[in-house]
């Protein structure tokens, strides 16, 4: 027999309750059925007296030595159903007498009860069934992953997964919630965040890992301060490993799943992660929390259509000690500290005095303004991806416009980072400067004035039948392909112009000019204002590929071009041949200088 004559004594009675050779154990706790608390347990006297007046219809009772408590729990239909639902749970600490009650609704996810055998002595007449029930559920698989199933709406899915029918099918509407639309910026590090710096179990020579860390504010500060950060979130970082840290957060992410089953799943496996402390925040509930929200679930539907559950205290505390079984304090209204070791517990339970938040201390500014959080963010983007940044951009200076993921298979790892194409230009531009991209987006705008002027002289066809870079070109350059279109062909027209080309050759920053004409190299024509190129490119027409002559001649007042071929060595520019194509009227003349 066990004796617990009062208060005081409960490392006796944890050290005596591990001696018993009955009992179903779970990491730190102990199951027993109440029957044996009349042959193999005798609990203390106030724990009775609180039971018989808070939960008198308790029928097992759990016993957590790491936890330092005693529960009373209420299984509905113990003896008849297969796996009981848990209907309330009285959890009493013996150091100091305090309990809490908690009563569990169905359609919820309540925790549920496996293996019953191991609760009752050997000799309990339906030993034998629930024993041969727990072997068939072992042969079909189902105890495979222990993680999750304790719960109801867990242990269905797997049911159904297994290709069984559930014995209790929960229905539920058919709602589809809009989770992405619930990360926020911040202008300071979060409360989880705060909490862990202030306490004193987050510091810079521990890892930190964020578990749904939505636009990922919280990494920015702890990076930018020197701490060993990373995350992972489902909408905003994908791609990023969850990897185990020191210190994990799960902060407010609970408190958005609709899935009561998700919800365990998430919470296991985020505190799989923690090598130390896993902090879990929810939003709290308060007497304006369901004004105007629509009742969903066992939460509320937002005008966002977002999903918010808004716990209670007592609520979240229990929700942690079912699931994890693991010492756990609350920390703030809403905040919880999950300790993967007792130890490590037992040492911040005994930290009483605790020093004062001084965010300098950890390099941590208490606010940042939404242009220092922008600049920030900026800083660690160049940082984290100089090489492929650098490519990216070298290709925009090639295209003269930002490059398409077809033209650049990179740009999806940039854009995850930047969250949105028109941000990741931004930052390029400002980044390499604005004159560059302008200059070369102008480059690109006069190449299409070429080629659409060129495309005069055949049929025109509508932009989509365009080959696909010139379609990019055009739409990079111009508001609309009639705009584009038109400014071809005036610019077209100039070159009918003899003042027009006169002056243009009168001014031009590259070839040779004397009275006559402006002579070029066939490199140079690239270089040339958009009309002399046009003139120049309508000559080639009827010359052919114009890297085939040395240098051309574009006249200033007669409307044309000639392509000159010179002797060898090419320097001392002697005429071996010479085509002479007159724009006015389209005639070719060829001469042979060879002889």
């Amino acid at each position: 027999m066990i004796k617990l004559e009062g208060m005081g004594v409960d490392a006796d009675f944890f050290v005596q309750v591990d001696k018993l050779l009955v009992g179903k154990r779970v990491g730190g706790a102990i199951y027993v059925h109440r029957s044996l608390t009349t042959t193999d347990i005798t609990l203390p006297l106030f724990l009775l007296e609180v039971a018989a007046q808070k939960l008198p219809n308790w029928n097992c009772l759990k016993a957590s030595k790491s936890a330092g408590t005693v529960s009373f729990l209420e299984y509905l239909d113990f003896e008849l159903s297969q796996h009981p639902i848990l209907a309330a749970a009285l959890t009493c600490h013996l150091a100091n007498g305090r309990s809490r009650l908690v009563k569990y609704e169905v359609e919820h996810n309540p925790p549920i009860l496996h293996r019953k055998e191991l609760l009752v002595a050997p000799d309990h007449p339906k030993a034998p069934e629930w024993a041969e029930l727990t072997k068939q559920e072992e042969a079909l698989g189902l105890y495979e992953e222990t993680k999750t199933i304790g719960f109801l709406r867990n242990w269905h899915e797997l049911l159904r997964q297994k290709g069984l029918k559930p014995q209790e099918p929960v229905a539920e509407p058919d709602v589809k919630v809009d989770r992405h639309k619930t990360a926020i910026s911040r202008t300071s590090a979060s409360k989880p965040v705060q909490a862990l710096l202030s306490a004193g179990v987050l510091t810079a020579e521990k890892t930190f890992f964020d578990y749904g860390c939505g636009k990922g504010d919280d990494l920015d500060y702890l990076g930018a301060a020197g701490f060993s950060v990373s995350g992972w979130d489902p909408v905003h970082r994908p791609k990023e490993t969850k990897k185990p840290a020191d210190v994990v957060n799960l902060g407010f992410v609970l408190n958005v799943i609709e899935d009561a089953a998700e919800r365990i799943e998430v919470l296991k496996s985020a505190f799989g992660l923690t090598r130390s402390i896993l902090c879990v925040s929810t939003l709290i509930e308060n007497q304006q929390t369901a004004v105007t929200l629509k009742p969903y679930k066992d939460g509320f539907l937002t005008s966002r259509n977002t999903f918010q559950k808004y716990f209670q205290q007592a609520e979240l505390v229990q929700l942690l000690e079912d699931v994890l079984e693991h010492p756990t304090a609350a920390i703030g209204p809403g905040i919880f500290f999950v300790f993967r070791r007792p130890e490590e517990a037992e040492a911040f339970f005994l930290t009483k005095n605790r020093r004062p938040t001084v965010w300098t201390d950890w390099g941590i500014r208490a606010t940042w303004s939404a242009e220092e959080r922008a600049q920030l963010k900026r800083d660690k983007f160049f940082a984290e991806h100089e090489a492929t940044i650098e490519r990216y951009w070298n290709l925009t200076m090639e295209l003269g416009r930002f490059p398409v993921p077809e033209e650049f298979p990179e740009l999806g790892s940039l854009l995850n980072q930047t969250g949105a194409q028109k941000r990741l230009q931004t930052w390029l531009v400002e980044h390499f400067g604005a004159e560059a991209f302008q200059n070369a987006n102008a480059r690109k705008r006069e190449d299409v004035i070429v080629f659409l002027a060129l495309r005069h002289f055949q049929k025109r066809l509508p932009l989509k039948k365009l080959p696909t870079d010139i379609q990019r070109d055009i739409q990079a350059t111009f508001p609309s392909f009639e705009l584009a279109w038109n400014t071809a062909k005036n610019n077209l027209f100039q070159i009918g112009k003899p003042q027009v080309i006169t002056e243009l050759c009168n001014k031009s920053p590259v070839g040779r000019l004397d009275e006559q004409a402006l002579h070029v190299t066939p490199s140079e024509v690239s270089k040339l204002e958009p009309v002399l190129r046009i003139y120049v490119e309508t000559g080639e027409l009827f010359f052919g590929d114009r890297s085939q002559a040395h240098e051309i001649k574009i006249h200033k007042a007669s409307s044309k071009v000639t392509f000159l071929v010179y002797h060898e060595p090419i320097e001392e520019k002697r005429t071996c041949l010479r085509t002479k194509v007159n724009l006015s009227n389209q005639k070719v003349e060829f001469y042979d200088h060879s002889r």
